[in-house]
């Protein structure tokens, strides 16, 4: 004879869910180096190799300031644009066109 409710069955059947329960996730495994952080993803970009290093000692000639600015919208796409074509960062070319300005007005 066996228990009232009690299965069989090798493979015990999964339970209801209690209301208001969340559903659980499985979870993802991650991949670690043995530093523990996660590997990088994909070949490393061809121009990433090209570029040449820079000392950690060198830092830029003045301290960088934040400078908040409103600009047309059309201006600020083409900057956008401009920069990710040619791989440098939006406040290099702003640092580099303000001082050329600058130079321009004799200040």
């Amino acid at each position: 004879m066996t228990k009232r409710g009690a299965s069989t069955d090798a493979d015990p059947k999964p339970r209801p869910k209690a209301q208001g329960e969340p559903p659980q996730r499985p979870r993802a495994k991650r991949d670690t180096d043995p530093a523990g952080l996660p590997p990088v993803p994909g070949p490393a970009a061809p121009d990433a190799l090209a570029r040449p290093l820079v000392a950690v000692t060198e830092g830029a000639p003045d301290p960088l300031e934040p400078f908040n600015t409103r600009l047309p919208r059309s201006l600020q796409r083409r900057l956008k644009v401009h920069a990710a074509l040619h791989g440098v960062k939006i406040q290099d070319v702003l640092s580099a066109a303000l001082s050329e300005y600058l130079s321009a007005r004799g200040s």
